[in-house]
């Protein structure tokens, strides 16, 4: 994923997201995130993920998965 790519080139250290715009994601796909694409990171000096979101989009169940 180009997710992936961008944290093997640069090895960034924080990484900011802004999902305002981008609307709901689907628990599979937060699942994946939490299980393949965070722990690349961090063995890639990933140390703090910051997701900037709209709270009026995102309910509280959608912040806690």
């Amino acid at each position: 994923t180009k997710c992936a790519e961008i944290v093997r080139i640069y090895n960034p250290v924080f990484w900011f997201a802004d999902i305002r715009q981008q609307g709901a994601i689907h628990p599979e796909d937060q699942q994946w995130l939490a299980t393949q694409i965070f722990p690349e990171a961090a063995r890639h000096g990933l140390r703090k993920a910051v997701v900037i979101y709209n709270e009026e989009q995102h309910n509280e169940n959608y912040r806690e998965r």
